[in-house]
């Protein structure tokens, strides 16, 4: 049944009172509701500015999601923002698929601030940039964002908001098979099983990405996991991803602390190739290569670092003669100076085994003129770690934490005479 009269904010149900999604936006205004029942959806919907909440009949359920698809039939972007959308504007609880566009083959934003969330953006493409997602400058989060493909951010290029709570697998591209340019905050995803020729999960992503699990990309040049990242890279976990140059990270000038960077591979630099400016408090270990298994051509600071079980012929932990001399690190075999350089075996633990324990050497040995206010897991930095009452930062990911006195209970004796 069509609408009749209007007012404002109501909300319009597809398909009982229109038949499609695009009539439903035909007659919506700026603070309605679309709400669309499962099914499959063979359109392109077009948002046209107006700040409208298009959504699912119950977005956070995945059997839902599943069930209501915006099928795009290779026609253009399957969902287009005019880019003018606030923050009010939500598309929400969709399967969004089968697109194919010049940019943004499941989501063309232009710009929009539009919130996109909780959706399935998968089996798109774009002939340029952003398979799944390009140009959206809104809230990007709760998404699983797969088997997409572009030249550029096979999964999402030139999002410049906030990249939060995805998992975003199985893209491809030349340049960011996961993202592309991104330059927002991106946050708490899993960016995994991705691939590209530089920058299987991310390439050229300069604003801060922090609190991610990067794991199994790969490249067949350079940047399995990261790639011309500029910015900000804390508190991050890199592993498992591989490329030629630079398994986990490749030339990504930024301020990089906090990560566990580890099980990486790659020819040159298992860890990290070609990276600078500062790299402080990282855990690089179990990384492979031929030369440099855990750095390989680093420049600029390196400090307060565990470099621990790596492996290659030529410098298993650090091919030293293409990097800057480490300072206040644990280095395994290091003998080739440095202020403040440990060799003993940092005692991991913990639930992933790079943790300090208790006997830990590492524990307040690094030092505090370059030290992060918190390390990977929130905790604050530094922090007498050794019992001294001097606070010193510790090297590696994490600060070790120690467990709070155990109260010893107090007897009282009564006095007789």
């Amino acid at each position: 049944m069509m609408l009749a009269e209007r007012a404002n904010g109501i909300t319009i149900y597809v398909p009982q009172n229109y038949s499609t999604i695009e009539m439903a936006f035909d007659w919506a205004q700026d603070g309605d509701e679309i709400v669309v029942a499962t099914g499959v959806y063979w359109e392109n919907v077009s948002f046209e500015g107006r700040n409208v909440v298009l959504r699912s009949t119950n977005p956070t359920s995945t059997a839902t999601i599943a069930a209501t698809t915006i099928y795009g039939d290779r026609t253009g972007p399957v969902v287009t923002f005019a880019g003018t959308e606030a923050s009010s504007c939500v598309l929400s609880g969709f399967t969004i698929r089968n697109g194919e566009a010049d940019a943004g083959g499941g989501i063309l934003g232009n710009r929009t601030l539009a919130r996109i969330e909780y959706n399935i953006i998968t089996n798109n493409s774009a002939l340029e940039g952003g398979g799944g997602l390009h140009s959206c400058d809104g809230v990007i989060q709760n998404n699983t964002i797969t088997n997409n493909l572009a030249p550029e951010g096979g999964g999402l290029n030139d999002c410049n908001g906030v990249i939060q709570d995805n998992v975003i697998s199985v893209n491809s591209a030349t340049d960011g098979g996961g993202f592309y340019a991104c330059e927002g905050l991106i946050q708490n995803n899993t960016i995994t099983n991705n691939f590209a020729s530089q920058g299987g999960g991310l390439n050229d992503c300069d604003g801060v990405i922090q609190d991610n699990v990067i794991t199994v990309n790969s490249a067949n040049a350079r940047g399995g996991g990261l790639y011309g990242c500029d910015g900000v890279i804390q508190n991050n976990v890199i592993c498992v991803n591989s490329a030629n140059d630079g398994g986990g990270l490749c030339l990504c000038q930024a301020l990089i602390q906090n990560n566990t960077i580890m099980d990486n591979l790659a020819a040159q630099g298992g860890g990290l190739f070609g990276c600078s400016i500062t790299i402080r408090n990282n855990t690089i270990t179990g990384n492979d290569a031929n030369w440099g298994g855990g750095l390989y051509a680093c420049q600029g600071t390196i400090v307060n670092c565990i470099l621990w079980g790596n492996s290659a012929p030529q410098g298993p932990q650090i091919f030293i003669q293409t990097c800057s001399v480490p300072t206040y690190s644990c280095i395994q075999g290091h003998v080739v100076g440095g202020t403040g350089n440990i060799r003993a075996n940092p005692c991991f633990g913990g639930p992933d085994n790079c943790h300090l324990l208790c006997d830990s050497p590492c524990i307040d040995a690094g030092t505090n003129a370059d030290c992060p206010t918190t390390d990977k897991d929130g905790n604050a930095r530094p922090i007498d770690g050794d019992g001294d009452k001097q606070a010193v930062c510790d090297m590696g990911a994490y600060e070790y934490v120690p467990p709070p006195p155990t109260a010893v209970p107090m007897r009282f004796w009564a006095l007789y005479r």
